[in-house]
C-alpha cells in the first residue's frame, strides 16, 4: 500500500494504491490519525488505484470518519468496481461514506456542503 497526500482548495487528498487490508490497515490508521492531528476536518480518499480493501481497512474508514463527526467531512472517490461492491454490500454509501464518480464531483460536494 501506498499512500500519496495533496492538498486542494483547503481538502486533503489522499490516493491511496495497493490494499488496504490486515497488513496494511495499522499504517492507513497512523497516517490518517496524522493528518487529522494538523487539523485537516476535509478529506478526499482517491480510489482509483485501490485493489483491495477488508473488513480491517473498513474500521479505518469507520473510525476516521467518526474522528470528524460533526467538525468535518470524509468523501471517497473514483473506487473500481470491486471497491464500491464492499460498500454496498456492507451498507455503508450514503449512511456513513458519500462516494463519487469523481475528484471534481466530490469537491462540488464539499464546496456546497451536501
Amino acid at each position: 500500500m501506498d499512500i500519496q497526500i495533496h492538498e486542494k482548495e483547503g481538502v486533503k487528498i489522499m490516493r491511496i494504491r495497493g490494499s488496504l487490508d490486515t497488513n496494511t490497515s495499522s499504517e492507513a490508521e497512523v497516517l490518517f490519525r496524522e493528518v487529522l492531528q494538523e487539523g485537516a476536518t476535509r478529506l478526499l480518499l482517491d480510489f482509483s488505484e485501490l485493489d483491495y480493501i477488508s473488513s480491517a481497512g473498513l474500521r479505518v474508514l469507520l473510525t476516521t470518519s467518526k474522528q470528524l463527526l460533526g467538525k468535518g467531512q470524509l468523501g471517497i472517490f473514483n473506487p473500481n468496481e470491486q471497491i464500491r461492491e464492499v460498500f454496498e454490500m456492507t451498507g455503508l454509501i450514503g449512511l456513513i461514506f458519500n462516494i463519487f464518480e469523481s475528484e471534481g464531483q466530490a469537491m462540488q460536494n464539499f464546496e456546497t456542503g451536501r
